[in-house]
């Protein structure tokens, strides 16, 4: 313990005070110096309960992908690590590895995605099921591109008897959609709609960096903020600018560099919108962002959406355009 404190790195104590409070930024800083800390994690999403294990696994996945900006391969190796200690030969002493790979794979999508179809094999396991669906879900939300070919492998646990499988099944099926085109086959079947909107026994789930309780009916009628985050032609410039808005019409707009203004933008909604999902998808911002690249290049002479001004005054985050 002592060794870790001369070094900067965190011991258990210190590490789960990190976590409760969702100190990331402080979490990223040790990680970068020295990675014993993904051991630390690891060690908590086994043994760690409650709030904190999820921060964990929330935590597992974001120092995946600082490392992986620092050494590409490096997430791909957690991974295969944890599908390796599932299998027969190591024993399967992998708990909660559904939860595990399903955030480090949700935080590197565009590289690890590919992992999709492993992690619905493991759907079979009754003890690892929860995990997965939970693990697909997150992917879901940030690359439902992934998961829309599992649609048959998901559909079984609309039915299934313990309400937490039959809810994380069934709220796949409200966010794959999203993907567009290649999300259509996903759509819930009448009676099993009419079953679940009735559906009062109560489920908590790990969302947006707190852990809520709710009836599976309350669940399946989830409000969510849509954002993308693309470079956008100014006439003279082309800048990313990152984009967000709720049922109620746009509610975020700010260029910068893509990490820093999501992980402002998630920081944000987890303030001021409780309850709600955040959904990377184009296809919602579509017209939004058409309507501000005309109107950087001249095109449109007033841009003026429908805004959702929920949490702050708008045009503090949009004055930097």
């Amino acid at each position: 313990m002592a060794k870790n404190r001369e070094q900067g790195i965190p011991g258990k104590d210190e590490l789960d005070q990190i976590l409760l409070k969702a100190d990331w930024q402080r979490l990223g800083s040790w990680a970068t110096h020295d990675r014993q800390v993904i051991r630390q994690l690891q060690s908590r999403v086994i043994a760690a309960e409650g709030l904190l294990f999820w921060r964990a696994v929330e935590g597992l996945g974001r120092v995946a992908k600082w490392l992986e900006q620092e050494k590409p391969g490096y997430a791909s190796e957690l991974v295969k690590r944890y599908f390796w200690l599932l299998n027969e030969e190591s024993g399967g002493t992998a708990w909660n590895a559904g939860q595990a790979i399903g955030s480090i794979m949700a935080n590197c999508p565009e590289t690890y995605g590919h992992f999709h179809w492993m992690l619905s094999d493991l759907l079979d396991d009754p003890s690892l099921r929860n995990g997965v669906l939970w693990g697909l879900l997150q992917v879901s939300l940030n690359a439902p591109e992934w998961v829309f070919p599992l649609e048959e492998r998901v559909r079984p646990f609309l039915g299934a008897e313990q309400a937490e499988t039959r809810t994380l099944a069934a709220l796949l099926y409200h966010f794959v959609p999203k993907a567009g085109p290649a999300g259509e086959g996903w759509k819930l079947p009448q009676e099993v709609t009419e079953r679940l909107a009735g559906d009062k026994t109560p489920v908590t789930l790990y969302q947006e960096g707190g852990l809520r309780c709710a009836p599976v009916r309350t669940w399946l009628q989830p409000d969510s903020v849509c954002f993308c985050s693309q470079g956008i032609d100014m006439g003279r410039v082309e800048t990313n600018v990152t984009v967000a808005s709720s049922g109620q019409g746009l509610c975020w707009v700010s260029p910068g560099d893509r990490g820093e203004e999501e992980e402002r933008l998630r920081t944000w909604v987890r303030r001021h919108f409780p309850g709600y999902w955040l959904v990377r998808a184009f296809r919602p911002n579509q017209q939004i962002r058409k309507e501000l690249r005309e109107y950087f290049q001249g095109g449109l002479q007033e841009f003026s959406p429908q805004l959702h001004l929920q949490g702050r005054n708008f045009s503090k985050r949009s004055g930097r355009l």
